[in-house]
């Protein structure tokens, strides 16, 4: 919880107070240490988290064996050093283990489709902005 105070203090470090506290577990979460340090997290989901997050809202398109993935973070100290790439890789072979054979990444930032489309992610769908004023 350090790291995302620390990094990611808004939104991030608050979900995942609230996700640990409605039944998110340590399986959940993958790891990067220096020392006794975290440096590095990623979020990943299959079919046996308890908790139902934004990368497995779509699980009832993907199958049976469905997975998720993110959000992914590297602290601000320790970034442009092949970091970030090491545990989605790690993640990905955890996944993998777990027989996951389709996964979703939400909300990804359009920056960011060069970094997952090295490990063959690509967009499957899209959000949409809306408003509606209310009279």
């Amino acid at each position: 919880m350090a790291l995302l105070e620390k990094n990611f203090s808004g939104r991030w470090y608050e979900e995942f107070m609230e996700f640990f506290d409605i039944g998110m577990e340590d399986r959940d979460v993958v790891v990067l240490k220096d020392k006794n340090t975290v440096i590095g997290f990623a979020h990943i989901y299959d079919n046996k988290s308890k908790f139902i997050g934004p990368s497995i809202y779509w699980r009832g398109l993907l199958g049976g064996n469905y997975g998720g993935l993110g959000p992914i973070g590297v602290d601000k100290d320790y970034r442009k050093r092949g970091l970030g790439m090491l545990i989605l890789c790690k993640s990905l072979e955890i996944l993998q283990k777990r027989h996951v054979n389709k996964m979703v990444i939400d909300w990804v930032d359009r920056d960011l489709l060069d970094f997952y489309g090295k490990f063959n992610f690509m967009p499957w769908k899209q959000y949409k902005k809306a408003s509606k004023e209310v009279l």
